[in-house]
């Protein structure tokens, strides 16, 4: 038999040591801010792959004899058994535990005593086994459910943070170790791979909260793949008399926090990709109430049905990369504690569930309960009311694109100053009177139409989406799945090549886009620099706009004008609705006719790609003069529908890769400041 564990040997000293300086703290309880110390299972394998320094230890607790058990046989299976028995000085244990597959690794923590545990005449062996074990045991995150552990488990958690304190949750953001981190679709190059969110539920309903909205999320996983726009879930468990489920972190906070903090965007591009973003959110009601059945076919009947009942800014979640533009930012619904689902029993998307009491201001009007009688029936309410509550939140965005965050709240004061007039109405600041949305809304829809950005070619389509279809009575709002079709429409209309995207003024400025563009201003309007002031990040931009004179020239440092660019007419015969007879124009409108007559004199088209050359040319001239995009620009404007000819036009424009991007396309029909500067301004260029 070995002789007793000789801890003063430098072996074993160097051994403890090693442990010492592995451990890490751990969390016992989230409640709690007491910490625990464990050691991560991989500094346990970084010592105990090394032969010789097992092997040492083992012939100090084999002093007399050979030893009786090898290095590889406790790596295969006693590695964390051999850790804890040397802790408690029974290192010379581990030929005993090596010769049962009752007492292997894989079977800790041993709660209770294993029959075939070791006994002593004057020791309680096991106890002092059990006590040292924990900082051993810390589990492994796997995404399952219902995970029961043990008190005095340490969980691998090795920061946390409050964020939220509920009637019936309170909220944490933790980080795991990363070993102990197998939640599906976690990327560990991504920053917050091993950082989630932990809902913790407590109270007399503790365990019925939690099961609710465990069921939610087990619903929607039987819907197939997890839907990008419904926050992630990553399992749950039960620890120190407290139920909890892991969900992902979103590390832009709710969309009332990216509302408040972030500028509206400026150019059409931004403004379409903000919208695509909240599309996405009907897709994850969609999600929820077809739960189990989210396939293409028409036939097909959702085997359950799921309400959410608490659509609200604070329930809506940001997440994105710090590299990636605020814009493409993901919206990501949450909270799941209301939601509820039933069996589907008809085909009839109209069917009822009891209403669960959302958040009042984002509610539906049939929600609406005058008094605590009515709302003690138990009315139904279908899952139609959800649709009100996104068009509630798209009617808030449209007014932060168009107004910014003071306009929103100013939107807010508004409905609450309207529904204070309502004798006897309770749900102050919401969007209806109890029947109907509030005129106060429609007003709103109204002047964000008149105001919004000539760039934004969206979201007058949203406001009239909002008033048609959300903010109606329940019978007239369409399923969640026809929603979706007339977004992912209007999403496509927008993208369309003739939609510009540059940072132009509010359709206030004068210029009218159905006007003739012979009727169109010269000179730049007013609201095009006071645009500047209100967003100084493009006051630049825009001052380089400003030192250039509108009327095609230069002004140069001797203040002596030359030409800034030429206008060719390719697919028509007229240009910037210049006058049939030269007398009639300006000396310089008469120059620039004289140009064009003579391009029309030259038009026919050459074998291969007209211009392709001279345009290549041009571009290696100015390259060797070392001259800056700006100098000198190409505008081609199209007029018709030829459509080889536009096809050639794109082509010049995007499809020769210049060195220096001096061309740019414009159909006559749009904005006559891209006209006059999408070929020398890279903020106002398509391409860019």
């Amino acid at each position: 038999m070995a002789a007793s564990q000789p801890n003063h040997d430098p072996n074993i000293q160097r051994f403890h040591a090693h442990m010492n300086s592995a451990r890490i703290r751990g969390s016992l309880a989230l409640s709690s801010t007491e910490q625990k110390w464990f050691i991560p299972f991989p500094k346990v394998e970084e010592y105990m792959k090394d032969d010789k320094k097992i092997l040492n230890i083992l012939r100090v607790l084999w002093p007399n004899s050979d030893v009786p058990i090898q290095p590889a046989a406790i790596r295969k299976g006693y590695s964390r058994i051999f850790c804890i028995l040397l802790s408690v000085e029974l290192g010379a244990y581990i030929k005993y535990f090596s010769q049962y597959d009752s007492l292997r690794d894989d079977l800790l923590p041993f709660v209770s005593e294993p029959a075939q545990f070791p006994k002593a005449p004057t020791r309680n062996l096991f106890e002092s086994f059990r006590d040292a074990q924990w900082e051993l045991c810390a589990p492994r995150f796997d995404g399952r459910l219902d995970v029961q552990y043990e008190p005095d488990r340490i969980l691998p958690i090795i920061k946390k943070e409050k964020l939220g304190e509920g009637a019936s949750a309170h909220t944490y953001k933790i980080i795991l170790y990363s070993w102990y981190n197998q939640l599906h679709g976690r990327r560990q190059e991504y920053r917050f791979a091993d950082t989630f969110v932990v809902k913790s539920f407590r109270g007399g309903d503790a365990e019925e909260h939690y099961n609710n909205e465990k069921r939610a999320f087990e619903k929607l996983a039987m819907s197939g793949p997890q839907v990008q726009s419904i926050i992630g879930f990553y399992g749950s468990f039960f620890h120190d008399g407290i139920y909890n489920i892991i969900l992902e972190f979103a590390d832009k906070g709710t969309l009332e926090d990216y509302l408040a903090i972030h500028r509206p965007p400026q150019r059409g591009s931004e403004i379409i990709e903000v919208w695509r973003g909240m599309f996405q959110l009907i897709l994850a009601i969609l999600a929820i109430h077809e739960a189990g059945n989210l396939s293409d076919s028409s036939d097909a009947r959702p085997s359950f049905r799921g309400w959410h009942q608490d659509v609200k800014p604070a329930n809506i979640l940001v997440c994105g990369s710090d590299t990636d533009p605020i814009y493409k930012w993901k919206f990501k619904l949450a909270d799941m504690g209301l939601s509820h689902f039933k069996r589907a029993t008809t085909a009839d998307s109209d069917e009822k569930s009891r209403d669960n009491y959302g958040t009042r201001t984002y509610c539906a009007p049939e929600c609406y309960r005058s008094s605590d009688s009515i709302g003690a029936m138990g009315l139904g309410v279908s899952q139609r009311v959800d649709l009100w509550s996104l068009g509630c939140i798209f009617s808030e965005v449209a007014v932060w694109i168009v107004e910014g965050f003071e306009g929103l709240e100013d939107y807010r004061l508004q409905r609450r100053e309207a529904t204070s007039k309502i004798p006897g109405f309770e749900d102050s600041g919401c969007t209806h009177d109890g029947e109907e949305v509030l005129g106060t809304v429609l007003d709103k829809h109204e002047s964000l139409c008149a105001d919004k950005r000539n760039s934004d070619i969206i979201t007058k389509g949203v406001i009239r989406i909002v008033e048609n279809d959300m903010l109606v009575r329940s019978g007239s709002r369409p399923s969640a799945k026809v929603l979706w079709d007339k977004s992912d429409q209007l999403l496509h209309q927008a993208q369309k090549p003739q939609f510009h995207t540059g940072p132009t003024s509010r359709s206030t400025s004068g210029i009218d886009i159905g006007q003739n563009i012979g009727e169109r201003q010269k000179s730049p309007p007013s609201s095009l620099y006071d645009q500047s002031e209100a967003h100084p990040k493009s006051s630049s931009q825009l001052s380089m706009v400003s030192r250039r004179r509108i009327d095609g020239t230069f002004q140069r440092r001797d203040h002596q004008p030359r030409q800034s660019s030429v206008t060719v007419p390719i697919a028509g015969p007229s240009v910037l609705g210049l006058s049939e007879s030269p007398d009639e124009d300006t000396e310089e409108d008469q120059e620039e006719y004289s140009l064009c007559q003579e391009a029309k004199q030259h038009a026919a088209s050459p074998p291969g790609r007209t211009g392709e050359k001279a345009i290549k040319q041009i571009v290696d001239t100015l390259c060797e003069l070392r001259a800056s995009r700006g100098q000198l620009g190409i505008q081609f404007i199209s007029f018709g529908n030829d459509q080889k000819r536009l096809d050639l036009l794109q082509h010049l424009d995007s499809g020769l890769k210049l060195r220096l991007d001096i061309v740019d396309t414009t159909p006559s029909n749009e904005d006559v400041w891209k006209m006059l500067l999408g070929a020398i301004e890279p903020l106002w260029d398509n391409d860019q």
